[in-house]
């Protein structure tokens, strides 16, 4: 059974084997493998991804979720990156459309989701005009061997078959602007990361049939 990601890989697949494409001339393991990992990893119907094609590698981030780490990574990309050497796509609905880095930059500025006092809330409207909780989490540094290492807890009223992809895919975006804030530094491995209890690595990487989008 193909992953429902397979129609939009082929789409920007299409675009960097065209004829005389001039970009992604070195690290194309950056797309055939890590794009396509991360697509089926981080696959939600409604999700929007922005897509970057560098002569020398691709960037691939979820929209509209982390304030943190993704939106620095952005900024950093078009600042350190020669942005004549670049095309930067809007990936949604199984298709992929060239926009303008203005145009880029617009998007990546827009959240629908927030961390505040320990919690990550959907910050669309709910009930009542008030941002919707997702779940709450824990970042849990440990010592081992001298190194430190992080495990991350997200715990929601929501069971794994009830809650919204888009939210568990959410969680796994932000997990790293978490332990990053709870432990200063960026080279903190997270060796674990749960929703309720389970893998959720694991949730992501299991059928996408039967989750909510």
């Amino acid at each position: 059974m193909s992953h429902p990601s397979e129609k939009l890989f082929e789409a920007m697949r299409h675009i960097v084997e065209a004829p005389g494409f001039e970009l992604l001339k070195n690290f194309s393991r950056d797309f055939y493998v890590l794009d396509k990992e991360a697509l089926q990893t981080l696959w939600a119907d409604d999700m929007k991804y922005l897509w970057v094609i560098r002569e020398s590698g691709t960037n691939l981030w979820p929209l509209h979720i982390d304030a943190g780490l993704v939106a620095e990574e952005i900024q950093a990309i078009f600042e350190t990156f020669e942005q004549s050497k670049m095309q930067v796509y809007l990936l949604s609905d199984q298709t992929a459309k060239l926009i303008s880095i203005a145009k880029a930059k617009e998007l990546a500025s827009v959240y629908n989701y927030k961390v505040t006092n320990g919690t990550i809330e959907k910050t669309r409207k709910g009930l009542f005009g008030k941002p919707s909780p997702v779940a709450q989490y824990r970042v849990e540094l440990q010592f081992v061997n001298e190194r430190r290492i992080a495990h991350l807890y997200f715990n929601g009223a929501r069971s794994v078959e009830q809650i919204a992809r888009g939210d568990l895919v959410a969680m796994m975006t932000i997990a790293k602007t978490l332990v990053v804030k709870e432990s200063k530094s960026l080279f903190t491995p997270i060796v674990e990361i749960t929703y309720n209890g389970d893998s959720l690595r694991r949730i992501l990487e299991e059928p996408v049939e039967g989750c909510f989008a």
